[in-house]
């Protein structure tokens, strides 16, 4: 039979430290300070420390005090009319704790409204007693811990995009109210994809946290930093007493960020650079896109200017930005309205002069007689994530002509097509363009795929992955402006393309250089070592024609000597005027050029003409 145990000899019960939960009250009403007070005090399972001011003084005590409260208890407005502003600046100020509204009485309609503003409970003063504001502050405080690691980048520790754009939100209310400026600047590690790839993935992560640690110790402690996406950051500074004040963190930043970083027993350089805006209540735009476009203007200007330096939002840029602004606008309108045309430009067969088929160009105006350059507008359609429709629209609508093309004609022409980043990442892009090819009766061998190097750089895997099911289908794919990336031979390998295109700058230097002759020389004997089709792009004169004949075998060419992009009705009912006319006796290297209309003296210098013509089919 057990003993009884003995009371006297037991071990004495340690309780575990209370945990302390530090409370912000927000009241005007003394009574009820005392009573909140009273209350939270006679319960046992937390210990509550409590600060007490008046709404007025509630921002200002939160950007000065050394520990940041756990829960705000917001128990009187002096204005009930602005509650909502009110409240949301209160929660973008205590980004990161809970608030807690009660209030005397409240509009049970308006319960989502207050979600919307931060708000994570509702308690009513009527309800007021000790268990109840115990578990509610308890319950308010372990969900804002939970939202605050939810809300940190898991790689660095920073705080995430949505969290940036609320601190940006309430530093531009700030503004307007406190007169005092801030600035923004965002931060892109120079050549990031170069560490990842030399050194793998996990070097590259290790290389970004200490990049982020640095960041973060070169600011205030009141400003922010957070983790925007990539190798790209954002910092926001607030009340800046002056604005050269940035300048003076930008330079830094720049000295402490970029000393070297040692991982893995390798000394790698850091190299970053900054665009900074400085926003005042006195300038005309004054939003968060406003202040996040300029300063990515800005960090645009100091990469153009050679990286690893800061350059700051200049009245110049401001022009600049609107026009950007308005391009946005006025793209965003177009691909919701579908205003972009198409058009074709020819490809030549160098050896027999017959047209071998067409590039499908993008083509877009901003206003009546006002066309826009693809390489200025595709990348804004990327960035506005419409590019993918766009792109895809592009294919449908250049496959369809090549269709009606094949029957008019009664022959196998080519149509090259260019595929964007968006349509390059998207793991659907084999199966769609087969499944057109099937449906179009096309055989795919007469599909071109083109990519330019740059996409390459940024999205091998992917793009490998997708041009081995379109190449095992029979689609050829081309490496566009061949020679203008970093990696050239390395996407040979990768990629295994049927075609290379030689860039136009290589063509339009080809006669007065004699390096680009050479380079162009190079690529013929590259391109015929490894079986692959060899394209000049830009050939606009008969000296740029003849001497890519000399340079050895050029199996095609496009440019506007050759013929223009054209519309696809231009073409069907211009098309028989436009002639090759091949000199008979190649041997001699005579050139290839066009008959010009009104040139008799053309028709001197050829004893044979190929007829490249399209008979309009009848309507």
């Amino acid at each position: 039979m057990p003993r009884a145990r003995d009371a006297s000899r037991a071990a004495p019960e340690v309780s575990a430290p209370l945990r302390t939960i530090r409370v912000l009250l927000v009241e005007d009403s003394p009574a009820d300070v005392m009573l909140f007070q009273t209350l939270v005090a006679d319960q046992q399972a937390w210990r509550f420390e409590v600060v007490v001011c008046v709404d007025d003084d509630v921002v200002d005590l939160l950007r000065e005090t050394d520990q940041a409260p756990d829960v705000i208890v917001v128990g009187g407005l002096i204005d009930a009319r602005s509650i909502m502003q009110r409240l949301r600046h209160l929660s973008a100020a205590a980004a990161g704790c809970g608030l807690v509204l009660s209030l005397e009485f409240y509009d049970e309609e308006i319960t989502e409204a207050l979600a919307s503003a931060g708000v994570h409970a509702i308690l009513p003063k009527t309800q007021w007693n000790t268990a109840l504001l115990a578990n509610t502050l308890a319950l308010v405080v372990a969900s804002a811990e939970r939202r605050r690691t939810e809300s940190r980048d898991l790689l660095t520790g920073l705080l995430q995009r949505g969290v940036w754009a609320d601190r940006m939100h309430h530093a531009i209310e700030r503004c307007r109210r406190s007169r005092l400026s801030f600035a923004v600047m965002l931060v892109d590690v120079d050549d990031f994809k170069r560490i990842n790839d030399t050194m793998g993935h996990e070097s590259g992560d290790r290389y970004l946290q200490e990049i982020a640690t640095r960041l973060a110790a070169g600011v205030r402690e009141q400003d922010t930093v957070a983790r925007l996406g990539g190798d790209e950051f954002g910092l926001l500074l607030e009340d800046l007493a002056y604005p050269e004040a940035a300048l003076r963190i930008a330079s830094q930043l720049l000295q402490n960020v970029t000393a070297p970083i040692s991982i893995q027993r390798s000394v790698m350089p850091v190299s970053i650079s900054i665009g900074i805006a400085i926003m005042s209540a006195d300038q005309r735009q004054l939003s968060l896109e406003w202040a996040h476009k300029a300063a990515d203007t800005a960090l645009y200007d100091a990469k153009r200017h050679g990286k690893n330096r800061y350059s700051l939002f200049t009245t110049d840029m401001d022009r600049e930005l609107l026009q950007s602004i308005r391009l946005d606008d006025d793209l965003a309108r177009a691909a919701r309205r579908d205003e972009f045309t198409l058009h074709y430009q020819p490809i030549i067969d160098l050896r027999s002069g017959q047209l071998e088929g067409f590039e499908a160009l993008l083509r877009w105006s901003q206003s009546p007689g006002q066309s826009v350059s693809p390489s200025v507008f595709v990348p804004v359609l990327e960035r506005l994530g419409v590019m993918d429709r766009v792109g895809r629209a592009v294919l449908i609508e250049a496959l369809h002509q090549l269709a009606r093309w094949r029957r008019m004609t009664d022959r196998d022409l080519t149509m090259h097509v260019n595929l964007s980043a968006a349509q390059v990442i998207d793991p659907k892009l084999s199966a769609m363009v087969l499944e057109l090819l099937e449906q179009l009766e096309i055989p795919p061998r007469l599909l071109v795929i083109e990519f330019t190097e740059s996409l390459l750089v940024r999205h091998s895997d992917v793009i490998e992955r997708e041009c081995t099911r379109l190449r095992r289908a029979g689609v050829r794919i081309a490496i566009d402006d061949f020679g203008t990336g970093y990696n050239s031979l390395v996407n040979l390998k990768l990629l295994h393309p049927d075609v290379i295109k030689v860039d136009r700058g290589f063509v339009d230097r080809l006669v007065e250089s004699p390096v680009d002759a050479a380079i162009v020389r190079a690529q013929v004997v590259l391109a015929a070592s490894l079986g692959m089709t060899l394209v000049a792009e830009g050939v606009e004169t008969d000296q740029q024609l003849l001497g890519l004949q000399h340079a050895g075998e050029v199996h095609m060419a496009q440019g506007f000597l050759l013929g223009h992009p054209m519309s696809a009705a231009h073409i069907e009912e211009t098309f028989r005027p436009f002639r090759l006319l091949v000199d008979q006796d190649r041997a001699r290297g005579s050139a290839l050029v066009p008959r010009r209309a009104g040139d008799p003296s053309a028709r001197l210098r050829t004893s044979r003409e190929l007829d490249l013509e399209l008979e309009s089919e009848p309507v």
